[in-house]
């Protein structure tokens, strides 16, 4: 056993979930190989799990959701509402131990262009936050203990504090289509390029990703 003391003194090497290759797939089975971050989206702003999921663990979400909804039918333009999308990702549970990804799903995804991700209340991530990256919409996450390697607030996501500065950041980024499309761009390029499965495994072994590198 390990003292304490040494324990700490230790540096942490931090392993979030990667992109999963079959979302990949499903990716260019759906979008047939055209450019992903210069598709055309219809829903502003996509939010991915049960509605109404009363479980222990989903009460921040529960709040996220709230937000959004409450920005349903709230003029941003003189031309533009802002519209909301409440989606299942999985329909039964035999699906989901078999890692199956459903095409609803991803064609869900493509349709947004932000997508809010919000971490369960007693642990962190999950593999929606890389397959939304990956699905080209400017993803919004709340703060997380330890951001995956490369991520930056502003640059290639975007962090809420709170509910409040959830609201505001979804208005700026509705309104503001260029900030929105560069930073979905650079989200895009980071999560293919040095968070996919392969990448993973050679953090794990050799402390850092080696093979295509930075080639999205």
């Amino acid at each position: 056993v390990v003292p304490n003391e040494e324990v700490n003194h230790k540096p942490v090497l931090h392993a979030p979930f990667m992109l999963r290759e079959g979302f990949v797939t499903s990716l260019w089975n759906v979008t047939k190989g055209k450019s992903i971050t210069e598709m055309e989206r219809p829903i502003d702003v996509g939010v991915f799990w049960t509605h109404g999921d009363f479980s222990h663990y989903g009460f921040y979400r529960r709040q996220t959701t709230e937000v959004v909804k409450t920005m349903h039918h709230s003029k941003v333009t003189d031309k533009r509402v802002v519209e909301n999308q409440i989606q299942v990702a999985y329909s039964d549970e035999k699906g989901m131990e078999a890692g199956n990804i459903q095409q609803e799903y991803v064609e869900q995804l493509l349709s947004c262009k932000i997508v809010l991700v919000t971490q369960r209340d007693e642990w962190e991530d999950h593999f929606r936050l890389m397959e939304s990256l990956a699905s080209g919409a400017m993803v919004v996450t709340d703060i997380m203990l330890a951001m995956p390697l490369g991520f930056k607030d502003g640059v290639n996501i975007v962090v809420y504090r709170d509910p409040r500065d959830l609201k505001d950041k979804l208005r700026h980024y509705i309104k503001h289509e260029d900030e929105r499309r560069k930073i979905a761009r650079k989200g895009y390029e980071m999560v293919m390029s040095r968070h996919r499965c392969w990448h993973r495994l050679e953090d794990l072994l050799f402390g850092r990703p080696l093979t295509h590198v930075d080639r999205p």
